[in-house]
């Protein structure tokens, strides 16, 4: 009932001329469970909420500067980001999460070399990636020159989503880290006990075998690596009874892609996996190729 009446509010109040003035400068989680970025650029962002359809503006430090229809958004964004810079950018785009900025440890690394960090956040429980591919597509319009990718988890998927509707426009070079390129064990396990519902529209969609989302999608016509995690703590339940290698959550080779330029295996855990420092290396000696 609660969120039913929220929705409601939200809707008359985006339609409303007063939606431009009534807004208060308040810290925001960022968005991630019910917010999909539309634009990003210098640490600011447009975010389209998925379920009512209204947007937002926040600055680097996730204050709201405005919310309503996108056209008001708009305005204070630019003025947001007017100071455009010219340094090459790298995006960091998330998997199925609840830490919006996950990738955060290759942040320093990847600025050291002269990159310019952005984060792509998604609606990643509840908004279908065939939906999101939209955002990101205009996300990466913003930018004056072709990008570097790095994806970890479900976000490789949302990366070959975004290649099966755009054809990777806008993307230079990627690299995918612990990706489910060919399925989830886990999610097989899930759905065989009537529980897949529980990874979220997207997660339920990852599982093994034909029908899955990734045995759907391309693979990425652009440059790019992957690397896979091997063998670093207990894995979860219940992949604990099954015998192959594994980084906690994936097996190692559901990672793999043919066309990949080269398939890595780190010893890492599915989490932690982009804080190992082989890894980081191995990020930025691709790019620089």
């Amino acid at each position: 009932m609660i969120k039913r009446l929220f929705i409601i509010i939200s809707l008359l109040l985006c339609t409303s001329t007063m939606s431009k003035n009534l807004n208060w400068q308040v810290p925001t989680m960022g968005g991630i469970y019910f917010w999909t970025d539309v634009k990003v650029n210098n640490g600011c962002r447009i975010q389209e909420n998925i379920l009512t359809g209204h947007f937002r503006v926040l600055d680097c430090r996730n204050i709201r500067y405005g919310w309503g229809k996108y056209e008001d958004c708009l305005d204070i964004y630019k003025a947001l980001t007017s100071d455009k810079s010219k340094a090459k950018k790298a995006l960091l785009v998330h998997g199925l999460t609840v830490k919006k900025d996950s990738l955060q440890p290759l942040e320093e690394t990847l600025k050291a070399q002269g990159y310019e960090v952005e984060y792509f956040r998604f609606s990643c429980f509840v908004e279908p990636l065939e939906r999101t591919a939209v955002s990101f597509k205009n996300v990466l319009a913003e930018y004056a020159e072709d990008v570097d990718v790095v994806t970890h988890s479900t976000g490789a998927i949302l990366l070959r989503q975004y290649e099966k509707d755009f054809n990777c426009k806008g993307i230079r070079k990627a690299v995918l880290l612990a990706a489910p390129n060919n399925g989830v064990s886990l999610v097989n396990c899930l759905k065989k006990i009537g529980c897949a519902g529980f990874a979220g529209i997207n997660g339920k969609r990852l599982y093994e075998g034909e029908g899955s989302l990734p045995r759907s999608l391309p693979e990425p016509s652009v440059d790019f690596i992957t690397i896979a995690g091997r063998n670093e703590g207990k894995p979860y339940f219940p992949l604990s009874a099954l015998n192959f290698e594994h980084d906690g959550l994936l097996s190692t080779e559901t990672g793999k892609l043919k066309s990949a330029q080269m398939n890595y295996v780190v010893k890492s855990h599915h989490f932690t996996i982009m804080e190992k420092q082989q890894v980081k290396d191995l990020i930025i000696e691709f790019f620089g190729k």
